[in-house]
């Protein structure tokens, strides 16, 4: 969990991870203050990614909280952000968003390997931003998301095949 101190005017993390060896709180202060974050927890780390910053822009770095170090570390070389994010195959992997350098839609999945970002994965073929994502045995879902638009598809990729299949497109109401 991630709370707002206003005293501070900063934020704090909470974490707690039940299932792991891992249950404390009160950790120090996160280097860069987000919101609208999500945070994954894989080897002893807590990756957070993404968010906003206080004046509402996006946070472009990937910040990492070292369990056993009881530290934080950045990572800068974020290739997208307002992408969403999930452990695959035991790496943490971004999906879509916006391409860091250019500022436009993607629909890459960047897999962060022995601390460095690779494209494991083919491209989403819709691309977007603040899309929905569900990770279910070695399929991984997207729905919907922002482009030029509301975007109404859905798009399964078979991680072990690395095949993305198309679904019926979801219903938008009409406006």
């Amino acid at each position: 969990e991630l709370n707002y101190n206003e005293g501070n005017n900063c934020f704090r993390s909470d974490l707690l991870l039940s299932g792991h060896h891992f249950l404390k709180s009160n950790l120090p202060d996160m280097p860069v203050a987000v919101w609208a974050t999500s945070a994954h927890y894989l080897d002893g780390k807590v990756f957070i990614t993404g968010g906003l910053l206080d004046n509402g822009n996006p946070c472009k770095v990937m910040q990492v909280y070292h369990i056993d170090d009881q530290k934080w570390t950045t990572i800068s070389d974020i290739p997208q952000y307002r992408c969403r994010a999930d452990i695959i195959q035991g790496h943490l992997t971004l999906f879509g968003g916006k391409n860091a350098v250019t500022g436009k839609v993607t629909g890459k999945l960047s897999t962060y390997v022995n601390d460095h970002w690779e494209e494991i994965y083919p491209p989403m073929p819709t691309p977007r931003w603040q899309l929905g994502v569900a990770l279910e045995d070695n399929l991984l879902i997207t729905a919907g998301g922002l482009c030029a638009g509301a975007v109404s598809t859905v798009e399964v990729l078979n991680t072990e095949s690395k095949q993305w299949y198309s679904l019926k497109s979801l219903q938008l109401p009409e406006p």
